[in-house]
């Protein structure tokens, strides 16, 4: 699966944390700035989602 983060550099950076403490991070691209002044942008991550969860009941809330 691959997710478009996007924000600020530092809640980017700490998204990726939290992503990284429930799925299984394949690979995290650079950090692309959007134009204009300013810190943010966006990175594309690659996740493996879990295989089961505890409180899975197989489908989407």
């Amino acid at each position: 699966m691959r997710i478009r983060v996007e924000g600020p550099r530092a809640e980017v950076e700490q998204a990726l944390t939290r992503l990284a403490r429930v799925f299984t991070v394949c690979s995290v691209s650079r950090f692309y700035p959007h134009r204009g002044p300013g810190d943010r942008g966006r990175v594309y991550v690659e996740i493996t989602p879990p295989a089961t969860s505890p409180d899975s009941k197989g489908g989407i809330p």
